[in-house]
């Protein structure tokens, strides 16, 4: 669905056109149509209710779940217990550290009540030796937005999918577990924690992030379990989204991609697709409000490192140098999805006359031939970046001041349209659609300027 928002100004205003350095005032008095239509990812248009106050720090909460790559038990961590057995002689990176006061964590399912000391990431790296791609995602954020945040941990090893479903009817796996709490814990600890940041705090941003799916591969050749093929891991992984979706105040999900294949690490294994990591594929194409964090985990190029493997021989747990990698890309991809995917800004307007100029301009592309006794105006059809310009709308305010809008690097969208009628004059009516510049494309084609009206001197009569 997309959002859409039209503006309908009619007060007394002209347009202006600004050609280099020359200023065309085209018509006066005239009724314009502002339009700005704006595409965003569908994530966006899920309502959660909320409120900001400008005295208050934004933040996003962040919910971790999944198996054992989405904890932070791993990487750092493991890589640490290496050295001090022997079997490694250094760590691959220490966790990606982020500035103090920035990013904060719950451990597993401890929801925190502030954001202290405690709780910071920075001190948890030290006191807990926190590990994994999480510390990284939210320094990554960070350092892109602005905005502190909380990581809720909620990810437990060697899960299979079937135990992070809040209806767990009819699933049985070889695992033997049935009835698990894992879903109804994460939605606690998330819930308890953003209900006691919510009122000191403006979270602009939340979400989740998976990593899961080796289990379910290695349980799927057993007799008893449910979730056997690509469709069934598909089909509980739907259910469990649109759960979570539903019971949690969350703008949208995102999977990083399991790994493809736990015994290989060439171009050529990454061509092996698991019954997780296909349905992965599937969901993120399907689900709207479901983006793939990152594909880091599932590519054997022998970049992605995995920790304690002999040769010729790769486990699926990484290090953290990996985990860091994963972490910043996570990051990235997941602010990507939440940013608006394109916009359509528009001014549309009639003018009086049939000049040259307003002929070309209306056309949008075309060569005015005056080396004639009668002026030739000849469409092209190559634009020429001299064919787009800024175009401004200018009006008056009831209570005085006035508003202008600049349509920036404007083309004519609407074709040349000439309206005559029995002793009337001829209207033209114009359509401008503004464009992105290729040397600033973060930048809005549309920007609306508010001057209020100058304060009066008092009359002291001297």
């Amino acid at each position: 669905m997309k959002k859409i928002i039209s503006i309908l100004l009619s007060v007394s205003l002209f347009i202006a056109v600004l050609c280099t350095a020359t200023v065309s005032v085209m018509a006066a008095d005239n009724q314009a149509t502002i339009k700005i239509k704006v595409s965003n990812k569908p994530a966006l248009q899920k309502t959660r209710e909320f409120t900001t106050d400008e005295n208050k720090e934004d933040i996003a909460v962040i919910l971790v779940i999944g198996q054992s790559n989405s904890t932070y038990g791993v990487g750092y961590k493991t890589e640490l217990v290496d050295v001090e057995n022997g079997t490694a002689t250094s760590v691959s990176e220490v966790t990606a550290t982020p500035q103090e006061g920035t990013v904060y964590s719950t451990l597993r399912n401890e929801p925190i009540s502030e954001l202290s000391e405690a709780n910071d990431v920075v001190n948890l790296i030290e006191t807990e030796k926190f590990g994994g791609y999480s510390a990284a995602l939210g320094k990554t954020w960070y350092e892109k937005t602005g905005q502190k945040v909380v990581l809720v941990q909620s990810a437990v090893g060697g899960t299979c999918l079937h135990r992070w479903l809040p209806d767990q009817t009819g699933y049985t796996c070889s695992c033997g577990v049935t009835n698990d709490k894992l879903y109804a814990n994460a939605v606690a600890t998330f819930t308890e924690t953003y209900n006691a940041l919510k009122d000191d705090y403006n979270i602009v941003n939340t979400g989740y992030i998976w990593n899961q799916g080796e289990n379910d591969e290695k349980k799927s050749a057993s007799s008893g379990t449910t979730i056997t093929t690509a469709e069934k891991y598909y089909e509980a992984y739907k259910s469990m989204h649109d759960s979570i979706m539903q019971d949690l105040p969350l703008d949208f999900g995102s999977i990083a991609v399991v790994r493809s294949d736990a015994m290989g690490n060439t171009p050529k294994d990454s061509m092996f697709f698991t019954i997780a990591r296909e349905a992965q594929y599937k969901l993120c194409n399907d689900i709207d409000n479901l983006c793939m964090a990152s594909r880091i985990f599932e590519t054997c190029d022998g970049e992605t490192d995995m920790q304690n493997t002999p040769a010729g021989s790769y486990g699926i747990h990484a290090t953290q140098k990996t985990y860091n990698r994963v972490g910043v890309d996570a990051a990235n991809n997941m602010l990507e999805f939440k940013h608006k995917d394109s916009e359509e800004n528009k001014i549309s307007t009639t003018a009086l006359g049939t000049s040259p100029k307003m002929i070309k301009l209306a056309l949008g592309c075309a060569e005015i031939d005056d080396s004639n006794t009668a002026t030739k105006i000849v469409p092209r059809r190559d634009l020429k970046t001299s064919d787009f310009q800024s175009i401004w709308w200018i009006g008056d305010k009831t209570n005085g001041g006035y508003v202008a809008v600049q349509l920036k690097n404007a083309l004519s969208t609407g074709g040349y349209s000439l309206q005559t009628g029995k002793n009337a004059k001829g209207q033209t009516s114009l359509e401008f659609t503004g464009h992105t510049s290729i040397q600033n494309q973060d930048d809005s084609s549309i920007e609306f300027y508010v001057f209020d009206p100058e304060p009066t001197t008092p009359d002291t009569g001297a």
